[in-house]
């Protein structure tokens, strides 16, 4: 029950902004361009070791060898060796998979002398054929795959290592990231590492050395889970042998994997179970427990690096700010501030100009500032800080390597460099969350402008599974997606899923749904979401949360495209795993309920909706209280539908429970909340009404200069044209007429002003 808690505003935050006035008729989706189905994108071509690769005597002699028949698989491939001699000569691509086939199954008959001999043939035959360009140096994973085979059979084990991590990166790009030999790579190399420990010991050099190539590589073709098995080790052994700040090290990287692996709980584990207390391990369990949304820890673990770094003797001004920064996104997501307060602009701007020795200190600063304006429902003014943020990134891994390739004149004195290094890494992180904010504002084309250059420098640095590198990947094919180039949008969606999309929180989560989701709606020829899904389920299994937290977040997008049916199935499929996993009394599993009555509501059945919604408050109160923001969400839900159904009774006592409510104090929100109320009491108390209006439009929110997204204008000007129709409800009509000029206004400056316009009128008309 902490976890919910703490996290009650992911579970709300699409009920009331995602969509339009509650009671009021919902627009329809904008409507998709027509265009043709496209055809299924082609796979890119990728060379191969030899044109007969699959030749009929390579798959016969695999049918045998899986037989258990392996002298008569070596026959049929020395028949074959003879033949293609014959045909091509000695230098043909055709003998690779042959030769290598071969040498396989001699291993497998521990004949290793034998086996090595033939690799050593086949190598050299590899490196003439690639000098007479015949042949990829991507078909040497093949073979460097059986040589690790036959070095770990050997016990070579630093052999097989270097080995198998030089194969893989090679298969993977040859066979992609789900080949069978990638597979059968991944454990020659995970055994040879496990086998030299058993050897040498977890504390020995050599073997934290082979952790750290292992993990390295396994990350960098996506395989993340076995990279953290591996930084897991590498934590362990030096805990035992070690000081605190390469412990710290490496519980740092382990737990930055974790976390854009979606396991940031577990790392919050492990990070809390030792005795180091460096501020940057606190800022990064802090980081970790947000994205878990372990909000109230996450919000102690960012006050205590802060005090630590205040209470130096040279504090950091930008550090200071960064930390401040993260704690008010903490607040942010627990719905305690629903503004920007007026230190942010002074305390976020500064950061795009910090030196260069601060630059990855500024970036945390700038990113968690870019989260708190996306979470308060502005992405676009996000943009800006994260353009900066990007810019001075790339600027000094630009001075970096000029750095590294300059020459120090002869005798001039070394100087040492404090400035902290830049990799790819940081950079396609602040790109891909750029590219985000660009298609959440509806910039398809920017963002795949930006997320494409940088998706092809990372995949080269950090390797084409990185986790970072596939958010790009994915933040591409949503640009793409936008301007109807589905073939380009299907290919790099269908190789993120292949790499298996990393998660580093809900919000990122919302981002990658959202792009599969209008994937789906542009296909009609492939589960996209239901392959985000099985994605999901291979990641973490069938019951976990993040599972049902997917399907709730592909509702959220079908609700928002007025795809009711859709919405309300993926909210029962959302509840349903919860219900099965948690329980039926789980605050998770009401806040579900409401979203399902949400979803009811707005495909135009208030009357269930209002039921669904009851039982969610129910559920609520019992489990966190008459008073917690979770609580009050789902009143708002079932006020909204009961509004919508005609039946008034106990609204008003709902409404002003809502209006007292500290929590929803949003100024929309409160505008809403009171016009409503003004309505609802409107023919018993005029005097009351009129001073319910009058505070609602009182509130900042009607400001011209007051920071508003096209969404939020859209549903302020609902709110004017509510007050509308009470001020003539009760007989105030001067004030009535006024607020719907106030409304139209506020219409005609919105892009969908056509079909707004006639809404307004109707809204602002009491019912007869």
């Amino acid at each position: 029950m902490i976890a919910f808690v703490d996290r009650w505003g992911e579970c709300f935050s699409r009920l009331f902004l995602a969509v339009t006035m509650a009671a009021a008729p919902a627009l329809p989706p904008k409507k998709a361009p027509d265009a043709t189905p496209p055809a299924k994108a082609a796979d890119p071509k990728l060379p191969t070791p030899a044109p007969e690769s699959k030749s009929v005597a390579v798959e016969e002699a695999r049918t045998l060898r899986a037989a258990g028949r392996l002298d008569e698989a070596l026959q049929v491939l020395r028949t074959a060796n003879r033949e293609i001699k014959q045909a091509d000569g000695e230098m043909s691509p055709r003998l690779v998979p042959v030769n290598n086939l071969a040498a396989d199954i001699l291993v497998d008959q521990e004949q290793l002398p034998a086996a090595e001999a033939l690799v050593e043939k086949t190598t050299a035959l590899h490196e003439s054929l690639l000098k007479a360009g015949k042949i990829s140096k991507e078909s040497l994973g093949g073979t460097l795959l059986v040589t690790a085979r036959i070095e770990a059979a050997a016990k070579r084990f630093l052999a097989a290592i270097e080995k198998a991590t030089q194969a893989l990166p090679l298969l993977d790009k040859l066979e992609g990231p789900r080949s069978e030999d990638v597979a059968r790579g991944s454990e020659i190399l995970e055994m040879a590492v496990e086998n030299l420990e058993r050897l040498l010991g977890p504390t020995d050099t050599m073997t934290s050395d082979a952790r750290s190539k292992a993990a390295d590589v396994f990350e960098s073709i996506g395989q993340l889970d076995r990279a953290i098995a591996q930084r897991k080790g590498i934590l362990a052994s030096v805990s035992a042998r070690a000081g605190q700040a390469e412990i710290d090290d490496a519980a740092v990287r382990l737990g930055r994997l974790m976390g854009i692996a979606g396991r940031s709980a577990e790392a919050v584990g492990i990070l809390e179970s030792d005795s180091g207390t460096s501020a940057a391990r606190l800022r990064l369990l802090g980081e970790l427990q947000l994205s878990s949304n372990q909000l109230l820890a996450a919000d102690a673990s960012f006050e205590e690096a802060m005090r630590l770094e205040t209470a130096s003797s040279k504090p950091s001004p930008n550090v200071v700010a960064a930390d401040r920064l993260r704690r008010l996104l903490v607040a942010v997501r627990r719905g305690r501030v629903n503004a920007l307060p007026d230190w942010f602009a002074k305390t976020l701007d500064p950061l795009g100009k910090a030196s260069p020795a601060e630059t990855a200190t500024a970036i945390n600063g700038i990113i968690a500032g870019s989260e708190i304006l996306v979470t308060l429902g502005n992405p676009a003014a996000a943009i800006s800080p994260l353009s900066s943020a990007a810019s001075m990134l790339k600027k000094q891994l630009g001075g970096n390597k000029a750095k590294a390739k300059a020459r120090p004149k002869k005798g001039a004195p070394v100087v040492a460099e404090v400035v902290q290094p830049v990799s790819s890494g940081p950079i396609a992180e602040v790109t891909a969350r750029l590219a985000a904010a660009h298609l959440a504002v509806g910039s398809a084309a920017e963002a795949q402008k930006i997320a494409e250059p940088e998706l092809g420098a990372a995949a080269v640095t950090l390797g084409p599974g990185d986790g970072r590198v596939n958010l790009l990947r994915a933040m591409a094919a949503g640009g793409a997606s936008g301007q109807g180039n589905h073939e380009a949008a299907m290919a790099l969606a269908s190789q993120a899923l292949a790499y298996g999309l990393p998660r580093p929180d809900d919000a990122w989560e919302e981002n990658l749904t959202a792009v599969y989701d209008r994937l789906a709606a542009s296909d009609a020829h492939k589960d996209w979401r239901g392959d985000f899904i099985a994605g999901r389920v291979r990641q973490f299994g069938e019951g976990h949360p993040h599972v049902a937290t997917a399907w709730s977040l592909f509702g959220s997008a079908r609700l928002a495209a007025g795809d009711w049916p859709a919405a309300i199935e993926f909210f029962s499929k959302a509840l349903s795993l919860q219900r099965t996993t948690l329980g039926e009394s789980h605050p998770d599993v009401a806040a579900s309920v409401a979203l399902l009555a949400h979803a009811q509501r707005a495909s135009g059945d208030p009357a269930k909706a209002a039921q669904t919604a009851a039982d969610a408050v129910n559920m609520l109160e019992q489990s966190v209280g008459l008073n917690h923001p979770a609580t009050l969400e789902a009143i708002d839900v079932l006020v909204a539908a009961r509004l919508q159904a005609g039946v008034k009774d106990g609204v008003a006592d709902l409404l002003r429970r809502l209006c007292g409510a500290e929590t929803m104090a949003h100024p929309i929100r409160r505008a809403y909340h009171l016009t409503r109320l003004a309505e609802v009491t409107a023919t018993k108390d005029k005097a009351t009404s009129r001073t319910r209006l009058q505070e609602a439009m009182a509130l900042p929110c009607w400001k011209s200069d007051y920071s508003l997204t096209p969404s939020q204008r859209q549903q302020l000007a609902d709110i004017a044209a509510y007050a509308a129709r009470v001020y003539r409800m009760i007989g105030d009509d001067a004030a009535g007429k006024t607020t719907l000029l106030t409304a139209r206004s506020i219409a005609l400056r919105l892009d969908e002003s056509g079909s707004l316009l006639p809404r307004i009128e109707r809204l602002a008309t009491p019912e007869p």
